[in-house]
């Protein structure tokens, strides 16, 4: 079997196991398009280039539990108890996007992102304020919302192995999100989120005649803080007499890989495929020209 043939087979398992499974997506380092000349260039100005990206993400922020205190007043001394509140769920977000960069020195680049996203939150939150035996599980529709965000490459090593030309780079990236639905008015639940994703990505890329695979490693995090109304049980707590969750969320050092590989058409635009798993799973399309 042949080396290109091969790595569509190996890009092939991988994407069946992506889709049957959340991080910001890593691209190309060594994207021939980033680096070498386009009919779109002009000889002055700024070498910029443009890449659209759509993708679905798919990851589960774990459990986390919040001792909430309380103390009773009528009881002499004064007793201090402590309810747990203890939450976890899962975040599918489906993004469109675009990312506009910037080539510096042919050793680097910076972006930035923006696009729209919408996401289905499964939203799981015990509550001993309630009850010990007290349990909520709703599901809630967000967007379309406006994300952001930026991010900068790095190339590290370009070198050739058995005639195969390599680069190594690392990629830093920076997303911030937010979703909401409101059902106070239609069943009395309402829940918001604002998410900050922070990625650290260290890849390989390679070149076969008119392919350009690439693979690696990267650490993420997720961060922000969330509001979870309910208005349908009345608790000992809140004098309002419904729940009223607002905490902080962290996620962060979560390992995870990415493989994909883009092609060109003409020598105008590159196309990809990036699959991304383990800690976070996400499966992408872009596409890619500069200018």
């Amino acid at each position: 079997m042949n080396r290109i043939p091969y790595m569509l087979v190996v890009l092939f398992v991988f994407v069946m196991h992506g889709v049957s499974v959340y991080a910001a997506p890593v691209g190309n380092i060594g994207d021939p398009i980033l680096w070498n000349p386009s009919p779109f260039k002009k000889e002055a100005g700024l070498p910029l280039f443009a890449t659209l990206t759509c993708e679905r993400q798919i990851n589960h922020l774990p459990e986390q539990i919040t001792r909430f205190p309380w103390t009773n007043p009528s009881s002499t001394p004064p007793e201090e108890r402590h309810y747990p509140q203890t939450r976890w769920s899962r975040n599918s977000i489906d993004t469109l996007g675009v990312k506009i960069g910037l080539p510096i020195f042919d050793k680097a680049v910076v972006y930035s992102v923006m696009g729209y996203s919408t996401a289905t939150i499964d939203f799981n939150y015990k509550d001993w304020t309630v009850s010990r035996n007290f349990y909520s599980l709703d599901t809630f529709e967000s967007g379309p919302e406006v994300f952001y965000g930026c991010g900068a490459d790095f190339i590290m090593h370009r070198g050739e192995y058995d005639r195969i030309p390599f680069t190594v780079g690392m990629d830093v990236s920076y997303r911030r999100y937010h979703v909401e639905e409101d059902r106070l008015n239609s069943d009395g639940v309402s829940y918001s989120a604002n998410l900050n994703e922070i990625q650290l990505a260290f890849s390989v890329s390679s070149e076969f005649e008119n392919f350009s695979p690439y693979c690696g490693v990267k650490v993420a995090s997720i961060t922000g803080d969330e509001s979870y109304i309910n208005m349908n049980y009345s608790t000992n707590y809140y004098i309002e007499g419904y729940i009223h969750y607002n905490q902080d969320i962290v996620w962060s050092k979560n390992l995870g890989y990415f493989l994909g590989v883009t092609t060109a058409i003409k020598g105008l635009v590159t196309v990809g495929l990036e699959i991304r798993g383990y800690d976070e799973n996400s499966i992408g399309l872009n596409a890619t020209t500069s200018f």
